[in-house]
This record gives C-alpha cells, sequence and structure tokens, in this order.
C-alpha cells in the first residue's frame, strides 16, 4: 500500500515549483487553460514535446547553464499540460481555477505543503 502522508521527494518538489513558476508567467500573458478543451491541451502538448527535444538536442550540444535551464524549463512546460489534462478529468482539481472545490479554500501551512480547511461560509455558519 502506498503511504499517501509521505513528504515528496526532494526532485519532486523542485520540480513542481518550477511548474507553478511557469504557471504563474503564464498567467498574466495566456488564457486560461481551464476553457481550453482536452484536444486542443494535446495539442499545445505535442508542440511542448518538440520544444523539449529541441532544448534537449541544445544541452546535449553545448552543455552550459544557460541550454541546462531551457531544458529544464521545457520539462516544466510538459508536465504543466499534462497536468492540466489531469486536473479537467479528476474531480476534486475540475471545479475552478485553483483547483479546489467549491466549499474548500486553500491555506498554505507554513512548511510550505497545501492543505485543506473548510469554508464555513459554504456551510452556512461564521
Amino acid at each position: 500500500m502506498i503511504d499517501t502522508f509521505a513528504w515528496p521527494r526532494n526532485s519532486v518538489i523542485t520540480f513542481t515549483s518550477t511548474m507553478e513558476q511557469k504557471l504563474r508567467l503564464n498567467d498574466r500573458i495566456k488564457e486560461p487553460w481551464e476553457t481550453t478543451t482536452i484536444h486542443d491541451l494535446l495539442e499545445q502538448l505535442d508542440g511542448e514535446i518538440r520544444e523539449l527535444r529541441e532544448a534537449a538536442q541544445n544541452y546535449l550540444e553545448v552543455f552550459d547553464t544557460i541550454t541546462e535551464q531551457a531544458l529544464m524549463l521545457e520539462c516544466a512546460d510538459v508536465a504543466n499540460i499534462a497536468m492540466m489534462i489531469h486536473s479537467k478529468l479528476h474531480p476534486l482539481t475540475r471545479h475552478n481555477r485553483r483547483g479546489f472545490p467549491e466549499h474548500v479554500v486553500p491555506r498554505m501551512d507554513m512548511d510550505c505543503h497545501d492543505t485543506e480547511i473548510e469554508n464555513p461560509q459554504e456551510r452556512g455558519t461564521s
């Protein structure tokens, strides 16, 4: 059985941090992905995979910190598109832009891990 309460691996933490950075950057310049169809997201994924291959080839040819950073960012772009598709399908994340059902509000604890707490206004109490 998988321990669902285990801390994420360092590689997962650093990768998802890069993913979030790219999402926040794109929030300012792109239309919301929640209204994009899965078909269109799959087309975007194809384009991002091509960009990932190009960045990987550049990194293997030049092998410097600039091409390394570019490759890491392209990895995050591919992962973000996959996450968007997953989010559109998963019942807990398909409800709104932040990925939280309407009756739940996000709270960031001091250790920077997401937790969910009930929104008392949704229950009719304050």
